[in-house]
């Protein structure tokens, strides 16, 4: 439940609710993809999947860019 209530505000979470709790794990992941993304794929063991090699997959992806932008 921590997890959802820190998704999003509180008055933007209580409208929502019900969507993070029946979502799949790799739907919350998508959901929060560059906030709590690990945190998801702790609590639900996803550590050895192909999402979770995704996810570090984007994360590496995107540092890199952010390098090359302040190499410019």
């Amino acid at each position: 439940m921590e997890l959802v209530v820190n998704l999003k505000p509180p008055y933007k979470c209580e409208k929502n609710m019900l969507q993070y709790m029946l979502a799949s794990p790799q739907a919350l992941i998508q959901m929060c993809l560059k906030r709590k993304a690990y945190q998801v794929i702790e609590i639900f063991s996803l550590e050895d999947t192909l999402l979770a090699s995704e996810i570090k997959y984007t994360e590496t992806l995107h540092n890199l860019k952010d390098s090359f932008k302040e190499s410019i």
